[in-house]
């Protein structure tokens, strides 16, 4: 942790080997104010510092470029259950509208070797229906989930 942000890193293991790496970024948040603030240095003592990361990805610096060119668009109403206490789409919501628009553009069963993306903003109650777009890579797609006005999340998901 370090002043308003801190990175977390997650690894799951299935019969010994570890099958899912992760890091992320939070930044902590005044919920009244709607500004980053200060971490509280209780919040840091029970948290702690963890050297082993999961990933050698630089996870602070890594930007995604725009889709200028989609092969495919694809929208997707929201549904009350996608929405966390917060009123905003959660991730497991947000991945799977990935997954589904991955399964209607590809014909064929592929196998995803890897996803990286960024949050760029929550996506609100206020939001009925989010399109999602994927743009073909050399070895798999660029996505944005987006509204009219606003790219909620853009990433890649590398397949293997």
């Amino acid at each position: 942790l370090h002043s308003f942000k801190g990175v977390l890193d997650y690894e799951i293991h299935a019969q010994g080997s570890s099958i899912i790496q992760a890091s992320s970024i939070w930044v902590f948040v005044d919920i009244k104010k709607g500004r980053p603030t200060r971490v509280p240095e209780d919040y840091m003592e029970l948290c702690g510092i963890v050297e082993e990361q999961a990933t050698t990805l630089e996870v602070e610096y890594i930007r995604f470029d725009p889709i200028t060119k989609p092969n495919f668009s694809l929208d997707i109403a929201t549904r009350v259950a996608d929405y966390d206490i917060n009123g905003h789409v959660n991730n497991a919501a947000l991945l799977q509208f990935i997954e589904t628009a991955l399964i209607r553009f590809h014909p064929v069963k592929i196998t995803v070797d890897q996803i990286q993306l960024t949050f760029l903003k929550e996506v609100p109650l206020s939001i009925d229906t989010v399109n999602v777009q994927l743009q073909k890579t050399a070895n798999g797609c660029l996505f944005e989930i987006k509204n009219d006005a606003v790219v909620f999340v853009r990433g890649v998901v590398s397949i293997a």
